[in-house]
């Protein structure tokens, strides 16, 4: 389940933290960032302010957007292992390289389909393009 601390499989962090000071309140969204090698996930945080304001009685709590979409990108990037694009222009040219091995192609077929692929034949599956292509096509967002 969502509060389950267990859940991130990820040193006891659990999935949603809320804390109050004052009329402040801090709502952190902990997502594992995936690993084909499990002990290789981290977990990155998402962060959300709001404003408790009870004189208002209907709808006391806002969300404070200052900052907002920043954070929103810097989270994605962080999570998409795309950190170099948090400085680039919507205008600048955008190239991908990385070398995929056979172990990369093992690992993704046994997390996938739970199974380990002969040594003889490694063959990915139409959804390791997905792997391939993942930071060309989200680069553009």
């Amino acid at each position: 389940s969502l509060f389950d601390n267990k859940s991130l499989g990820r040193d006891g962090v659990p999935a949603v933290e809320v804390s109050r000071q004052g009329s402040h309140i801090t709502v952190i969204i902990n997502d594992v960032k995936p690993s084909l090698k499990p002990e290789e996930s981290t977990v990155i945080p998402m962060q959300f302010n709001y404003q408790f304001k009870p004189e208002l009685g209907y709808a006391p709590i806002h969300q404070k957007m200052d900052g907002m979409n920043e954070a929103v990108k810097s989270f994605y990037a962080k999570l998409w292992s795309l950190e170099e694009l948090n400085n680039l222009s919507v205008k600048d040219d955008l190239e991908s390289e990385f070398t995929i091995t056979e172990e990369d192609i093992k690992q993704f077929n046994k997390s996938t389909l739970g199974e380990s692929t002969p040594t003889s034949s490694t063959s990915a599956s139409l959804d390791f393009s997905i792997v391939i292509s993942w930071k060309s096509l989200i680069k553009s967002l």
